[in-house]
């Protein structure tokens, strides 16, 4: 049987990090649609040391404004082993959890809920350092980590207005559709050449004999 795969590639598929797993899917097969939101992701907004390796390469290739069908196998070869190019196959090919109204409004969308929960957990980080703060502290402490929460707590309103402004609406379950117009990368260039069937599934198998 074949080995296991390392614990960090299995522990990927927890619920936790499924809006990581969403935008790889989304860069992978239409990383065209990213526009702003992707220019603005940094790697802490992806927690797994998986989906920020990826994105490192993703951004050293360079985030194409155009559909291109080199992008997909130069970030493959960028890759620095082949668990990461299986995780990026399966990116590549598992549909996107999304309503089927088009790429450009569901991919800003995905990755902006992205940056939203990188900005929930700053938040909690914040919140828990000023309550270890003595609000009387004469550094003032206390009233720079306020100042810095509430910074926080506006650029996650502000950010969702952005992605209702999106006008997404993504049921669970849901997939993107031919009606985007935008050929997912994947099926314009088939399966590159250093992709393989993988036994990795980014979704939790369900009961079914399908289930990946």
């Amino acid at each position: 049987p074949p080995a296991p795969p390392p614990p960090e590639f299995a522990n990927f598929g927890a619920p936790q990090f499924a809006a990581e797993r969403e935008a790889l899917k989304a860069l992978a097969q239409f990383p065209q649609a990213a526009g702003e939101f992707a220019s603005e992701l940094v790697e802490d907004d992806f927690a797994h040391p998986i989906s920020r390796e990826i994105w490192r390469k993703m951004t050293a290739v360079g985030i194409p404004s155009q559909p291109d069908p080199a992008w997909l196998p130069a970030v493959a070869d960028a890759l620095e082993s082949d668990e990461l190019r299986r995780i990026l196959s399966v990116a590549a090919i598992e549909p996107i959890h999304a309503s089927a109204q088009g790429a450009a409004k569901v991919v800003p969308a995905v990755l902006g809920r992205l940056q939203e929960l990188a900005i929930v957990r700053q938040i909690a980080e914040v919140k828990s350092k000023l309550v270890r703060v003595d609000p009387s502290d004469p550094t003032g402490e206390a009233s720079e980590l306020a100042t810095e929460l509430f910074a926080l707590e506006q650029r996650r309103r502000d950010l969702r207005t952005r992605i209702l402004g999106v006008g997404t609406n993504c049921p669970a379950g849901g997939r993107i559709g031919s009606t985007s117009g935008l050929m997912p990368l994947s099926v314009a260039i088939g399966r590159p050449r250093r992709f393989t069937d993988v036994p990795i599934c980014f979704q939790r198998p369900r009961p079914s004999p399908t289930s990946c």
